[in-house]
């Protein structure tokens, strides 16, 4: 793998870690077009990066957030939604986290590429 798409990578997680501290949560995206802008990759190499990290990312975080609760809170929240089990609730926590990621990764890309040009 290219120096280049892992100094991005790099960058997706620490920017997407201390965002979420002070941003809402499409603060993966930002992280995303700034991972993307920097890593100088193909837009659709990106798009896939920086899914697979916002997946893993997210899905990590909820995990140790349900975890850390005995899993009460996604119990109740998996009943509104038509008794869904709490693992389910976590894989479309981390879907959506990896679709943030992904297209924020693809803008930054695609921004990189228009400007390179």
């Amino acid at each position: 793998m290219n120096n280049k798409i892992l100094y991005g990578l790099l960058v997706f997680l620490v920017l997407g870690y201390l965002m979420q501290f002070f941003l809402p949560w499409y603060s993966l995206a930002f992280a995303g077009i700034a991972a993307g802008y920097m890593s100088k990759g193909k837009p659709a190499q990106s798009l896939a990066l920086f899914f697979l990290a916002g997946v893993i990312f997210w899905g990590l975080a909820a995990y140790l957030k349900d975890s850390a609760s005995s899993s009460i809170l996604s119990a109740r929240i998996g009943i509104l939604f038509g008794d869904q089990p709490p693992g389910a609730l976590l894989g479309l926590t981390a879907l959506i986290g990896g679709i943030t990621g992904g297209l924020g990764g693809w803008c930054g890309a695609l921004f990189g590429k228009y400007i390179r040009q």
